[in-house]
């Protein structure tokens, strides 16, 4: 996405429409339940699809060692001016996102897939 651009553990979206295609994350050892949601840096508050709706993710239940957790399907407007978001984890109880596997090479614990449509 032009004008966009990644910080640490944020990443900021231009002026547009977006649509989540999806965005999902690995849960680690949790065994816990636990979801995401879309946190909007900038306003300091739960980011809402175009419907007044919050963003947040399909909750689940880590009962293997290793699950997974998405946000799947929405529309939202940046409007005015560009914002920074952030995916926060909410889990029921002490635990983060990932499960290190410690091979040597880099590992990826939260992919993003969101697109302008506008």
């Amino acid at each position: 996405i032009t004008g966009a651009s990644l910080g640490t553990n944020t990443f900021t979206l231009p002026v547009g429409r977006y649509y989540i295609n999806k965005i999902t994350a690995s849960t680690g050892s949790l065994q816990l339940a636990n979801f995401l949601r879309l946190y909007n840096v900038t306003s300091s508050a739960v980011q809402t699809d175009i419907n007044s709706n919050a963003i947040v993710g399909i909750a689940g239940f880590g009962a293997s060692e290793y699950s997974f957790v998405q946000i799947n399907g929405y529309y939202f407007d940046v409007v005015t001016s560009a914002k920074t978001f952030k995916i926060i984890h909410y889990t029921g109880g002490a635990g983060a996102l990932g499960g290190a596997m410690n091979q040597g090479f880099d590992e990826v614990y939260l992919t993003i897939d969101i697109e302008k449509v506008a």
